[in-house]
C-alpha cells in the first residue's frame, strides 16, 4: 500500500518576514528618493500678440538655460522646465512681446 504524500510546505508563509522588513524600509524611502530628482517640469503656453514666436525663441532658451526647453509654434511658445524658473522667465518674455517699431523713411530727389 502506499503511503499519502505529505502536503508541501507552502514557501510563502516562511518568507514573509523575510519580505516584510525591505518593502517597508523602501516604501518609507521612496518619498525622500523622489525629492532628490528635483519637482517635476512645468509646461507653460504664452501667446505672443506682436512678434513670432521664432523671434523670441533664442530668448527663451537663453533664459531657461539647460533647466528647460522652449519650443515655438507660429504666435505661440511652450516652454517646459521647473515652475519657479517659468515664473520668472515668463514675464520677462511678456516683456519682449512688444509691436516693432515703425521706422518712416523719406526720400528726396534731387535733379540737377
Amino acid at each position: 500500500m502506499s503511503r499519502p504524500c505529505p502536503r508541501p510546505r507552502a514557501a510563502f508563509p516562511a518568507l514573509l518576514p523575510a519580505l516584510l522588513l525591505p518593502a517597508l524600509l523602501l516604501s518609507a524611502a521612496l518619498p525622500a528618493l523622489a525629492g532628490q530628482a528635483g519637482p517635476l517640469p512645468a509646461v507653460r503656453s504664452l501667446s505672443l500678440a506682436h512678434r513670432p514666436a521664432e523671434a523670441l525663441l533664442p530668448a527663451a532658451r537663453a533664459l531657461l538655460g539647460p533647466q528647460g526647453r522652449a519650443v515655438a509654434e507660429g504666435r505661440r511658445l511652450i516652454l517646459r522646465g521647473p515652475a519657479p524658473l517659468l515664473a520668472q522667465v515668463l514675464p520677462a518674455l511678456r516683456a519682449l512681446d512688444r509691436p516693432p517699431r515703425r521706422l518712416r523713411l523719406a526720400l528726396r530727389s534731387g535733379r540737377g
